[in-house]
């Protein structure tokens, strides 16, 4: 099998691909902050674990990033927060990335954006730095496909999402209740991205992708209820206190100042919950379709998580 290489995969998107690799047998590099044998050995067989090697290295080290890259087919690629993490020095990252891919002739570039990216500029921070990585990548040497993940379930399971839903029964979101939401988890994110790296057909292009149902926050709150044995209610969260929360939490370890994240927080929820593209809801069935994946319906995800657990 082809070797892969996931750059994050310690972290919370890039460990579900490492997972799904290891799984199928396929030999992994997971590049990272932490060693992935530490963190998680519960989540593994023997097997899994003789399929995953793992590398510390720094995203602007070329050379460290060319020896890591020896000998993989697919570099599958998700880069810090472009919301929390100062926008240069994330594209240095980015070009060296690849430059060391093309320099180790890797055969194929898996960018997940992490988030729903536009065409065009945007005047989003976080939106637009992204969009300055993917158009670096067409002009890159290297084949590569962009996946755009619009929202993830794995959201709910976080320090702003989980604590009311568990304690109070209440799921406080930053969204209208009439939006609607194609929450898509991080397992499938990866079964994607390993799917579309065995093709040839999507070589080139950004794929936007959500998960089976479009659900709106009440809704989604039932399902809850179904699933828990309780009453769960839908809460709008304000999104000037969604952005002061996620100030507080992530200023003290990424680069910018909480107001910065503030400022630019506020700015995109308030688009993406007005704007009438509806970023969030994306009709998945033409994909799925065509490579034949089952994407996980809300209501399972939700059935496999311990709730009450850390």
């Amino acid at each position: 099998m082809k070797k892969l290489c996931v750059i994050g995969g310690t972290g919370q998107q890039g460990y579900q691909q490492v997972l799904t690799a290891a799984r199928a047998g396929q030999p992994v590099t997971a590049i990272g902050k932490s060693r992935i044998d530490q963190i998680r050995a519960n989540d593994m067989t023997g097997d899994m674990k003789a399929a995953i090697s793992w590398c510390r290295a720094d995203l602007l080290d070329g050379d460290a990033l060319r020896e890591a890259f020896s000998g993989v087919a697919y570099l599958l690629v998700n880069m810090p927060s472009s919301s929390f993490n100062d926008g240069q020095t994330l594209l240095d990252m980015f070009d060296t990335i690849i430059a060391m891919a093309d320099a180790a002739r890797v055969e194929k570039i898996i960018f997940n954006t992490s988030m729903y990216v536009p065409a065009a500029p945007s005047g989003f921070q976080a939106l637009d730095i992204r969009r300055q990585m993917i158009d670096r990548l067409a002009r890159g040497g290297v084949t590569f496909i962009v996946i755009k993940p619009v929202i993830y379930m794995d959201n709910l399971l976080t320090a702003w999402a989980r604590p009311r839903l568990v304690q109070e029964n209440v799921l406080c979101y930053p969204h209208h209740p009439a939006l609607e939401v194609s929450w898509i988890c991080l397992r499938d994110v990866a079964r994607i991205m390993l799917a579309l790296a065995e093709r040839g057909d999507y070589d080139g292009q950004e794929v936007t992708i959500g998960g089976p149902q479009s659900l709106k926050g009440p809704q989604l709150a039932a399902i809850l209820s179904d699933v828990l044995g309780r009453d769960i209610i839908f809460e709008p969260m304000p999104i000037e206190h969604f952005g002061q929360l996620m100030g507080g939490l992530f200023s003290e370890t990424n680069d910018y100042a909480a107001d910065k994240i503030v400022t630019e927080l506020v700015k995109v929820y308030r688009w993406y919950n007005t704007s009438e593209i509806r970023p969030f809801k994306v009709d998945m069935a033409p994909l799925t379709g065509k490579i034949g994946l089952a994407l996980t319906p809300f209501a399972d995800w939700a059935a496999q998580v311990n709730w009450d657990g850390t």
